[in-house]
């Protein structure tokens, strides 16, 4: 249709494949012809669409086969690193004597555990260092949950308080429904 208004674009079948492949990938140039424009608007439009339906099929496409695929190998991976965990910190864990502290921490409370090095030589001191030192750990890591746990609620009381006391209000409407 327009072999005969413009030769750069559609002078033959591989030139109209490539302004469309490019259009379809957005690297198009809005051309304008004034014997068709009309015409050549509408079909670009219907274009636009099609390829625009076509590239979001195809991305679902990619993306529920990747999903599959590492779906699959999540599993595995996951199973793997779980076992590679517990095999890496058994024997540790299995540790009686409180060295196990200075071990299973994560970062930044592992730095915390330097004062246990001043008891790793005396075995009855490293125990009782050991349960104070877990004891205070637990304490750290759970007052800043506790804390914004406390601020969440004080968030919500206004709220709740203002809901209930609408309701209360509420109530001898629906108590008076059947007047004689």
């Amino acid at each position: 249709m327009y072999y005969s208004i413009d030769r750069d674009s559609f002078g033959s079948y591989p030139y109209a494949t490539r302004t469309l492949f490019d259009a379809m990938l957005g690297n198009y140039v809005q051309n304008t012809y004034p014997q068709r424009d009309i015409e050549y608007k509408i079909l670009f439009t219907i274009f636009m669409l099609c390829s625009h339906v076509f590239l979001l099929n195809y991305l679902i496409a990619i993306l529920s086969s990747v999903y599959a695929i590492m779906s699959a190998r999540g599993k595995f991976a996951f199973l793997s690193n779980k076992y590679q965990y517990v095999e890496k910190f058994r024997t540790i864990l299995n540790d009686r004597c409180g060295y196990q502290e200075l071990v299973i921490h994560a970062l930044p409370f592992n730095v915390l555990s330097f004062p246990l090095l001043f008891f790793i030589f005396k075995k009855n001191q490293m125990v009782q260092a050991a349960f104070y030192f877990s004891f205070t750990v637990f304490w750290i890591e759970n007052a800043f949950f506790m804390c914004w746990f406390f601020l969440y609620e004080l968030m919500l009381m206004p709220l709740i308080y203002f809901k209930t006391f609408g309701r209360l209000l509420d109530v001898p409407r629906k108590l008076n429904v059947c007047k004689f």
